[in-house]
């Protein structure tokens, strides 16, 4: 028996592939996320990872690429993080041309005006560009007003600090949170009847970028004491304390540069992705995007016999 089967791996993991092809590979640039992890894992004569964007906000989106293609020795973080990622914060150019070196031995770059044997390699028709301008509804302009207001207080806090830079990623997120609005106000958990007309009731939210209500103490403490019930005091505290480890391993991490800890907690069980919202843990100790575990709960079982 292999060592794959002896682990309770699937059949996709067990099997042998001549060729594996990712296309939009930048969807495994997250190393802490499973789906990269499992993409490395698969056993593979070829490799090959199709993106337009192998670099999204740091030279460290490399390293989910790299370590699929198994480009040795930069496919062991370790050594990826002392020659590239780390050395970005303290010297970019440098980083930035290790980078280069380290691509051009493992990339093709293809664009629209590339040639072979002096002919185009694909013929595209003219690019045309329609810009439809789109008017806000009433009730739509007062919910992205008071978004937008929101924002605004945050960003003149981080300008006045002197702390832009060191928020560039909450003032992405903050961006974010825009577009999202403009699309549905679903999207950023916000309900119409929390808006005032001048943007005054806008829920408050965390300086660290987050747009979910700030919890009050009462009802944290209520939170808790549920908590507790279902759980039990000794299951709860060691819940409380594998998260409390996982923060500071988080923390850590950040400021050292280091490699993010490996651990499922990070990542909600259904989607497999890093948590970006609201995260909720069950009484068994798992842990689910909110959105996630309300759509598992609305889908009709599958699979399920009853006797």
């Amino acid at each position: 028996m292999s060592k794959k089967k002896a682990s309770g791996y699937g059949p996709l993991a067990m099997t042998k592939w001549y060729r594996v092809v990712i296309d939009e590979a930048q969807n495994i640039r997250n190393r802490s996320t499973r789906s990269s992890r499992v993409m490395a894992m698969l056993d593979a004569e070829y490799r090959w990872a199709l993106t337009g964007t192998p670099v999204t906000n740091t030279l460290a989106d490399l390293y989910g690429l790299v370590r699929f293609l198994h480009y040795a020795p930069f496919n062991e973080w370790a050594e990826f993080n002392e020659k590239i990622a780390r050395v970005q914060k303290r010297d970019p150019k440098l980083a930035g041309r290790r980078a280069q070196a380290l691509l051009k031995k493992c990339l093709l770059r293809r664009t629209k005006d590339s040639k072979l044997e002096g002919r185009p390699l694909i013929t595209l028709p003219p690019k045309t560009i329609d810009i439809e301008m789109l008017e806000f509804s009433p009730d739509e302009r007062q919910i992205y007003a008071a978004v937008e207001a929101r924002q605004q207080q945050k960003l003149n806090k981080f300008i006045h600090a002197g702390t832009v830079m060191k928020n560039y990623h909450v003032i992405l997120v903050m961006l974010l949170r825009l577009r999202q609005v403009c699309n549905h106000p679903q999207l950023i958990a916000y309900a119409a009847g929390e808006f005032g007309t001048d943007g005054a009731q806008v829920v408050s939210a965390d300086e660290d970028g987050g747009d979910e209500p700030r919890p009050t103490g009462s009802s944290v403490a209520n939170s808790k004491t549920n908590a507790k019930t279902l759980m039990g005091d000794e299951r709860f505290n060691l819940v409380t304390r594998q998260f409390h480890n996982t923060a500071k391993d988080m923390i850590r991490a950040e400021i050292t540069g280091g490699d993010m800890p490996d651990d499922e907690t990070l990542e909600c069980q259904v989607c497999l992705e890093l948590f970006v919202g609201n995260a909720r843990v069950t009484v068994c100790g798992h842990v689910f995007c909110q959105g996630c575990l309300v759509d598992l709960f609305k889908r009709p079982l599958q699979g399920w016999v009853y006797y």
